[in-house]
């Protein structure tokens, strides 16, 4: 990644409730800054998380969990424009799946796929939970 002087790097966490999207938050920033449930949904609303790491300013996105109700309920549609509507700048999206996940699931497919209608460019970041 190309670094410009003034150039602030923002970056959106996706994923299922519970997967360690906040937890990531708070290892990147360095901090306890996010708030953390056990497998339960924690983050309600889109946040935004902004630090200087290294002298580069950052923000990092956290957001409800997604593909965590049926397609047709839409929930995931209102979350995809929630966060389209807070932030237009995103440098790397980070779909965060559990490490000992040993597929990926039908949702998460789904929510990659809608995830990336967004046209953000896609990362997926394993996060172990124990």
């Amino acid at each position: 990644m190309e670094t410009q002087i003034g150039k602030e790097f923002v970056f959106l966490l996706v994923g299922r409730t519970g997967v360690g999207k906040s937890s990531t938050v708070n290892s990147l920033m360095g901090k306890e800054i996010a708030s953390v449930g056990d497998y339960e949904p924690t983050t309600m609303e889109v946040k935004n998380y902004d630090s200087d790491i290294n002298g580069i300013k950052c923000t990092v996105i956290d957001t409800p969990g997604l593909c965590d109700d049926l397609e047709e309920e839409g929930n995931d549609y209102k979350y995809l424009e929630l966060i389209r509507s807070k932030e237009n700048q995103v440098d790397s999206m980070w779909f965060v799946s559990r490490l000992d996940d040993t597929r990926v699931s039908t949702d998460e497919k789904r929510g990659i796929k809608n995830n990336t209608l967004l046209n953000y460019k896609l990362a997926i970041l394993p996060v172990f939970r124990w």
